[in-house]
């Protein structure tokens, strides 16, 4: 393998040039930049999914209180061994 400026497979990267910061490629075989467009497409796909993670967290939650909230329900009926004074005639 000769040593030089290798430029990178253009079907590879839709950007094949070198890094800003570098006139020409080093040694570098292939691009390890990631384009900016693709890098961005995954992002907000990561970020929907962790949206959508939360909103369906956030319903579980919901759901539980509301279930806690009609178990705990005063359902009208008073017994007589109530410990509640108000609740005796």
């Amino acid at each position: 393998m000769t040593k030089g400026n290798i430029t990178p497979d253009t079907s590879e990267c839709r950007s094949p040039g070198p890094p800003p910061h570098q006139a020409t490629f080093t040694s570098t075989p292939y691009c390890s930049r990631k384009c900016t467009c693709e890098a961005r497409k995954q992002r907000n796909e990561i970020h929907q999914k962790i949206r959508n993670w939360l909103m369906e967290r956030e319903m579980m939650k919901k759901n539980e209180r509301s279930l806690e909230e009609a178990e705990n329900k005063d359902s009208g009926i008073h017994f007589s061994y109530d410990s509640d004074k108000e609740n005796c005639p």
